[in-house]
């Protein structure tokens, strides 16, 4: 806000409830800006200096919103920062601001990059519990082991499947509260028993894989191994644990070509069209390769969708279409979008579409094993007409790759290639995509070499670290889907922790900056949490806090109340060292 007084300008910035008042001389102006870093978060302390080059000098420095404020001469000005001080803080050096001032106030705002990213803080939600061999050699305890697979979100409740563990040892379906205050195992499978041909088998399945599907109160899954014939179950149960019911149990194989009528081992999640399930199983089939299947949710209906073709006699690797789909569909306009593990033409895997029906089916893309990478052993993400996923290896380190085609198999572009240092390597699980940017994880790699949460930056290809796992009370290995919600990331490591059985976990993440954004929480001194929230100038905002996500329990923090100002700082007073979650709302 700027007011006229003669030739006396007063230039007036509010900051939370405070105001900085600065007037200018006759003959002078001002310069002022904000130092912000790659996040959008403010930086604290670093010195600012001003330079006409004609003995005119100028030096301040940022306060904790990362406002500066000289008042100068008329004249042009170089306008720079400490670089040895930013390195020191482990920041970039940015370019020289050229500004002109003549009795005015000229803005020259600074962006610092990382020189290494730093992390965003994690909480672990849940860390499984320790094992014990039981009599028949099988790990177990009372909650699961080893969650490969990813979450699913209804209210403040989190479910998924542990692939290992529950007091049978072959696996659980639980359910975990996001504020920590409660899990529970809504399923353990039943206890195996091996035939003559040395097979567990067991009456609902073991290792249950892939993402769950919620509609309603039901929850619907596959389990990898076990049933009558030890190939894997497509079963549902209650979000209360009751009314298990088994759906479909997948055939025998052949002892001689493994293959079956339907698939066996899937080891993939589900997803759901109406009343139709839709799946893929790893092997068996008629070639033994995997098939896509349907199945209606009462249980019926069971048929094949596609079956994979044999691969070539001369090559045994390659094929036209892809072998043993790992991981679960996506679903666009009535077609099924996928990848397969192996086979294609260059025997690296695929990635396809088919019809829901059946027809149409189209091998977007064979992988090469070189730069666009090999072994797509996720599936994949659709966003309007682009598809988005990772391979395991391949690449130009040779340690994986995140990529993004078409829809109709155009357009094939590396994101990123890792390297298995810093950021990351042999990505397995399926990507986020929000607005600009993609979220994932590799499964190895990372300053702790446990695996990584990463960003990537689509209309530029930049990827940050926002966790590196330590296989500590963390996790390591993070293996499933992702989930976002609310600017915070849900996912499972399936290593690590306290007891090395794997965590649930939690990540807030910075919205982008062309939304009302805000800080990660800084914890100060005091135990509180200070939060900068940084929006659009002429808009209000409300940030609020919540201690468990549910709709109608959040507490008004702070409302913008000066709409010339975008950047404010706000303290929760309040803050414990219980799960906090924030959100910003647009107002009128």
């Amino acid at each position: 806000m700027k007011q006229l007084i003669g030739k006396l300008f007063v230039l007036l910035a509010v900051f939370v409830g405070t105001a900085d008042f600065t007037a200018l001389p006759a003959d002078g102006g001002q310069i002022f800006g904000y130092v912000t870093d790659g996040y959008g978060n403010p930086v604290d302390g670093v010195s600012v200096y001003a330079s006409d080059g004609l003995g005119d000098n100028y030096s301040t420095t940022t306060g904790g919103n990362g406002y500066y404020s000289m008042v100068v001469v008329d004249n042009t000005y170089n306008v720079t920062m400490d670089c040895g001080q930013l390195d020191s803080m482990d920041y970039q050096c940015p370019g020289t601001n050229s500004v002109s001032v003549s009795d005015d106030s000229v803005e020259a705002d600074f962006t610092l990059q990382f020189i290494t990213t730093p992390t965003y803080p994690l909480t672990a939600l849940y860390d499984f519990s320790a094992t014990a061999t039981n009599a028949i050699d099988f790990l177990t305890n009372s909650d699961g082991a080893y969650p490969y697979c990813g979450l699913v979100l209804s209210g403040d409740t989190l479910y998924g499947t542990a692939a290992g563990g529950g007091t049978n040892g072959v696996g659980t379906v639980f359910a975990v509260n996001t504020n920590l205050t409660g899990f529970a195992a809504v399923h353990t499978f039943a206890a195996p028993a091996a035939n003559s041909l040395g097979i567990f088998t067991n009456s609902d399945g073991g290792e249950p894989g892939g993402d769950l599907v919620l509609s309603g109160a039901t929850l619907y899954g596959m389990a990898e191994y076990g049933g009558t014939n030890d190939n894997g179950t497509v079963y549902a149960v209650n979000t209360n644990g009751s009314d298990f019911r088994l759906l479909h149990t997948f055939s025998a194989l052949d002892p001689t070509y493994y293959t079956n009528s339907d698939g066996a081992n899937p080891y993939a999640g589900l997803i759901l069209a109406g009343n139709t399930l839709y799946g893929t199983a790893e092997y068996g089939g008629t070639n033994g390769n995997g098939t896509v299947f349907a199945i209606n949710t009462n249980g019926g209906g069971f048929r094949i969708v596609y079956t994979f073709t044999a691969l070539d006699a001369g090559t045994d690797t390659t094929n036209s279409d892809g072998a043993n789909p790992v991981d679960g569909l996506a679903l666009s306009g009535g077609m099924l979008y996928g990848t397969a593990l192996y086979g294609g033409t260059n025997g690296y895997g695929t990635v396809f579409a088919v019809n829901t029906n059946g027809t149409s089916f189209t091998t977007l893309y064979s992988f090469t094993g070189g730069n666009d990478g090999a072994y797509p052993y996720a599936g994949l993400t659709v966003s309007s007409n682009t598809l988005y996923g990772v391979a395991y290896s391949g690449g130009t380190w040779g340690n994986g790759t995140a990529f993004a085609l078409n829809t109709n198999g155009a357009a094939f572009t590396v994101l990123h290639g890792f390297t298995g240092g810093d950021d990351g390597g042999g990505p397995s699980a399926g990507l986020v995509v929000s607005s600009n940017v993609v979220f994932g994880t590799a499964y190895y790699g990372g300053s702790g070499n446990a695996g990584t949460v990463f960003e990537i930056d689509i209309s530029d290809t930049n990827l940050a670290v926002l966790h590196a796992f330590t296989d500590g009370n963390d996790g390591a290995n993070p293996d499933g889907d992702l989930i976002l919600s609310n600017n915070i990331l849900y996912g499972t490591a399936s290593d690590g922790g306290a007891n090395g059985n794997g965590t649930v976990f939690a990540l807030s993440v910075t919205p982008l900056p062309s939304e009302p954004a805000f800080s990660s929480p800084m914890r100060l001194p005091n135990g509180k949490f200070s939060i900068v929230l940084t929006g659009v100038e002429g808009q209000n905002y409300t940030l609020q806090m919540s201690t468990n996500l549910i709709s109608g329990n959040w507490t008004t923090l702070f409302v913008t109340n000066n709409t010339t100002t975008n950047s404010f700082i706000v303290t929760d007073p309040n803050a414990t060292n219980a799960a906090r979650f924030y959100r910003v709302l647009v107002g009128p």
